[in-house]
Protein backbone atom coordinates (compact mmCIF):
# COMPACT_ATOMS: atom_id res chain seq x y z
CA UNK A 1 0.00 0.00 0.00
CA UNK A 2 3.01 2.26 0.20
CA UNK A 3 3.74 1.99 -3.51
CA UNK A 4 1.59 2.24 -6.62
CA UNK A 5 1.98 -0.79 -8.86
CA UNK A 6 1.66 1.41 -11.96
CA UNK A 7 0.79 4.92 -13.05
CA UNK A 8 -0.59 4.02 -16.48
CA UNK A 9 -4.04 4.98 -15.21
CA UNK A 10 -2.83 8.54 -14.52
CA UNK A 11 -1.05 8.80 -17.86
CA UNK A 12 -4.02 7.39 -19.80
CA UNK A 13 -6.39 9.80 -18.03
CA UNK A 14 -4.18 12.76 -18.96
CA UNK A 15 -4.04 11.69 -22.62
CA UNK A 16 -7.78 11.01 -22.67
CA UNK A 17 -8.44 14.51 -21.37
CA UNK A 18 -5.96 16.47 -23.52
CA UNK A 19 -5.24 14.59 -26.76
CA UNK A 20 -7.19 15.27 -29.94
CA UNK A 21 -8.45 12.60 -32.32
CA UNK A 22 -5.75 13.57 -34.84
CA UNK A 23 -2.91 13.26 -32.33
CA UNK A 24 -0.87 10.06 -31.99
CA UNK A 25 0.14 8.23 -28.83
CA UNK A 26 3.33 6.14 -28.81
CA UNK A 27 3.70 3.69 -25.94
CA UNK A 28 7.23 2.49 -25.26
CA UNK A 29 8.39 -0.09 -24.45
CA UNK A 30 5.90 -2.38 -26.13
CA UNK A 31 4.97 -4.27 -22.97
CA UNK A 32 3.48 -1.10 -21.42
CA UNK A 33 0.82 -1.42 -24.13
CA UNK A 34 -1.10 -4.03 -22.15
CA UNK A 35 -1.58 -1.76 -19.14
CA UNK A 36 -2.13 1.32 -21.28
CA UNK A 37 -4.80 -0.48 -23.28
CA UNK A 38 -6.62 -1.39 -20.07
CA UNK A 39 -6.93 2.24 -18.95
CA UNK A 40 -7.03 4.36 -22.12
CA UNK A 41 -10.42 5.55 -23.36
CA UNK A 42 -9.38 8.53 -25.48
CA UNK A 43 -9.92 9.53 -29.11
CA UNK A 44 -6.31 9.61 -30.29
CA UNK A 45 -4.98 6.46 -31.94
CA UNK A 46 -2.12 4.76 -30.17
CA UNK A 47 0.51 2.15 -30.89
CA UNK A 48 3.64 0.69 -29.39
CA UNK A 49 7.23 0.48 -30.54
CA UNK A 50 7.05 -1.78 -32.50
CA UNK A 51 3.39 -1.85 -33.52
CA UNK A 52 1.52 -4.99 -32.46
CA UNK A 53 -1.96 -6.11 -33.45
CA UNK A 54 -3.24 -7.28 -30.06
CA UNK A 55 -2.82 -5.65 -26.65
CA UNK A 56 -5.15 -7.87 -24.62
CA UNK A 57 -2.29 -10.14 -23.54
CA UNK A 58 1.49 -10.10 -23.74
CA UNK A 59 1.73 -11.60 -27.21
CA UNK A 60 5.37 -12.63 -27.58
CA UNK A 61 4.51 -14.34 -30.84
CA UNK A 62 3.59 -10.94 -32.30
CA UNK A 63 6.72 -9.37 -30.87
CA UNK A 64 8.83 -12.18 -32.33
CA UNK A 65 7.47 -11.33 -35.79
CA UNK A 66 8.60 -7.72 -35.31
CA UNK A 67 12.02 -8.77 -33.99
CA UNK A 68 12.54 -10.66 -37.25
CA UNK A 69 11.47 -7.66 -39.36
CA UNK A 70 13.86 -5.11 -40.80
CA UNK A 71 12.98 -1.56 -39.76
CA UNK A 72 9.99 -2.70 -37.70
CA UNK A 73 9.08 0.79 -36.49
CA UNK A 74 9.08 2.45 -39.94
CA UNK A 75 5.24 2.56 -40.10
CA UNK A 76 5.15 4.24 -36.67
CA UNK A 77 7.71 6.88 -37.68
CA UNK A 78 5.82 7.51 -40.92
CA UNK A 79 2.59 8.06 -38.94
CA UNK A 80 4.49 10.29 -36.48
CA UNK A 81 5.84 12.40 -39.33
CA UNK A 82 2.40 12.81 -40.89
CA UNK A 83 0.96 13.75 -37.49
CA UNK A 84 3.56 16.46 -36.85
CA UNK A 85 3.44 17.80 -40.41
CA UNK A 86 -0.34 18.19 -40.08
CA UNK A 87 0.12 20.32 -36.96
CA UNK A 88 -0.95 17.70 -34.43
CA UNK A 89 0.84 16.30 -31.41
CA UNK A 90 2.56 13.09 -30.47
CA UNK A 91 2.20 11.81 -26.93
CA UNK A 92 4.89 9.48 -25.60
CA UNK A 93 3.66 7.23 -22.79
CA UNK A 94 6.48 5.33 -21.13
CA UNK A 95 10.09 6.11 -21.78
CA UNK A 96 12.13 7.30 -24.70
CA UNK A 97 15.79 8.05 -25.22
CA UNK A 98 16.91 11.63 -25.59
CA UNK A 99 20.01 11.55 -27.78
CA UNK A 100 22.55 14.35 -27.76
CA UNK A 101 21.77 16.89 -30.49
CA UNK A 102 25.05 16.12 -32.29
CA UNK A 103 24.77 12.33 -31.95
CA UNK A 104 24.78 10.27 -35.14
CA UNK A 105 21.57 8.59 -36.24
CA UNK A 106 21.12 5.31 -34.34
CA UNK A 107 20.98 1.99 -36.12
CA UNK A 108 18.93 -1.09 -35.34
CA UNK A 109 20.57 -4.38 -34.41
CA UNK A 110 20.37 -7.12 -37.03
CA UNK A 111 17.02 -8.90 -37.21
CA UNK A 112 16.54 -11.62 -34.61
CA UNK A 113 17.87 -14.10 -33.92
CA UNK A 114 21.01 -12.65 -35.52
CA UNK A 115 21.19 -9.72 -33.08
CA UNK A 116 23.44 -9.40 -30.05
CA UNK A 117 21.21 -11.44 -27.72
CA UNK A 118 19.30 -13.73 -30.09
CA UNK A 119 15.57 -13.40 -29.47
CA UNK A 120 15.88 -11.12 -26.42
CA UNK A 121 13.92 -7.93 -27.00
CA UNK A 122 16.14 -5.72 -24.81
CA UNK A 123 18.55 -4.51 -27.54
CA UNK A 124 15.59 -3.83 -29.83
CA UNK A 125 13.63 -1.90 -27.18
CA UNK A 126 16.68 0.30 -26.70
CA UNK A 127 17.29 0.69 -30.43
CA UNK A 128 13.63 1.52 -31.22
CA UNK A 129 13.56 4.07 -28.40
CA UNK A 130 16.82 5.62 -29.61
CA UNK A 131 15.59 5.78 -33.21
CA UNK A 132 12.27 7.36 -32.23
CA UNK A 133 13.94 9.79 -29.82
CA UNK A 134 16.41 10.80 -32.52
CA UNK A 135 13.60 11.29 -35.05
CA UNK A 136 11.56 13.48 -32.69
CA UNK A 137 14.60 15.45 -31.48
CA UNK A 138 15.57 16.29 -35.06
CA UNK A 139 12.12 16.82 -36.59
CA UNK A 140 9.96 18.47 -33.92
CA UNK A 141 10.07 22.00 -32.55
CA UNK A 142 8.78 21.36 -29.02
CA UNK A 143 9.16 18.50 -26.56
CA UNK A 144 7.63 18.86 -23.08
CA UNK A 145 7.36 16.60 -20.05
CA UNK A 146 3.71 16.38 -18.93
CA UNK A 147 3.77 13.62 -16.29
CA UNK A 148 6.94 12.92 -14.32
CA UNK A 149 6.56 9.83 -12.13
CA UNK A 150 9.40 11.08 -9.93
CA UNK A 151 7.15 13.87 -8.64
CA UNK A 152 4.31 11.54 -7.60
CA UNK A 153 3.57 11.68 -3.87
CA UNK A 154 3.42 7.88 -3.66
CA UNK A 155 6.37 5.88 -5.04
CA UNK A 156 5.63 3.86 -8.20
CA UNK A 157 6.89 0.38 -8.97
CA UNK A 158 9.93 0.89 -11.25
CA UNK A 159 8.61 -1.72 -13.70
CA UNK A 160 5.48 0.33 -14.52
CA UNK A 161 6.60 3.97 -14.17
CA UNK A 162 5.43 5.78 -17.28
CA UNK A 163 6.43 9.30 -18.15
CA UNK A 164 4.20 11.32 -20.44
CA UNK A 165 5.84 13.57 -22.99
CA UNK A 166 4.10 15.68 -25.61
CA UNK A 167 5.81 16.56 -28.89
CA UNK A 168 4.64 19.17 -31.39
CA UNK A 169 5.73 21.20 -34.40
CA UNK A 170 7.54 20.13 -37.54
CA UNK A 171 11.05 21.33 -38.16
CA UNK A 172 11.35 21.91 -41.90
CA UNK A 173 15.14 22.29 -41.91
CA UNK A 174 15.86 19.03 -40.11
CA UNK A 175 18.74 16.74 -41.16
Amino acid sequence: LRRRLANADLVAAEVTRDADADDLVLVNPWYYGLTYNYYYRGKAPWTTLPPLTDYRFHRYDLLKEQLATTNAIAPVLKHAEATLRAGHRIWIAGRLSAPAPDAPAPTEPPVAPNGPLGWSDNPYIEAWGDETGYFLEHHSTNIALVVDPDTNAIPINPNERLKLIVVSGWRTNSP
